[in-house]
């Protein structure tokens, strides 16, 4: 989150919309024999296998903590993982983004349950610009994104935008607010 001016333009200033935490995915737990949602733990199991290793992402049921492996690599040689290291170290960033790999969620025939968001954002007093980033898959609806950042509800965001408080760039229409956040998305707040 940051502000800059720009000279000939209101100031310029940046939100960044991070998860809550990694998303969870419902599937049949062996134990419990019952659908649950399955959270990632965070780290990796990396197994090698001759030249080849295995790597998967380790989820524990919600009820009663049973693991299920999101298969990560698959028999690929050492060279191939240039992640390896941060693998073996369990890194943070890398499991909270291999949580949210749709790709690899597909495959293993699961689907991500939606996360909370936060947003990192600066008010200033009107007229600026706000550039909202996002990094991460499934964002949250601009509406909602802007009713938490101005500390508005989204009633009164859709209100604003109605009699031209907030300018939706490029196209300035309500039917907007109810669309995910695209990254760079900009918002004129008068």
């Amino acid at each position: 989150m940051s502000v800059l001016a720009l000279p000939g333009r209101a100031p310029l200033v940046v939100w960044t919309l991070e998860p809550e935490g990694p998303p969870a995915v419902a599937r049949r737990c062996p134990r419990c024999d019952l659908v649950h949602p399955f959270v990632s733990s965070g780290r990796f199991r990396v197994n090698g296998n001759g030249r080849r290793l295995d790597v998967w992402l380790v989820y524990n049921c919600s009820a009663c903590r049973a693991s299920w492996n999101l298969t990560v690599a698959r028999r690929a040689r050492p060279a191939d993982l240039g992640e390896l290291v941060r693998f073996e170290r369990n890194d943070p960033a890398l499991a909270l983004r291999t949580a949210f790999d749709r790709g690899l969620l597909a495959s293993a025939g699961v689907r991500p349950e939606p996360v909370g968001w936060r947003v990192e954002a600066v008010v200033s007093s009107p007229p600026f610009v706000v550039r909202i980033d996002c990094d991460w898959p499934g964002p949250p609806r601009l509406d909602r994104v802007l009713a938490d950042g101005l500390g508005l509800s989204r009633s009164e965001v859709a209100r604003r935008v109605r009699r031209g408080g907030l300018v939706l760039a490029p196209d300035n229409e309500e039917r907007l607010l109810r669309r995910r956040v695209r990254p760079g998305q900009e918002v004129h707040v008068l």
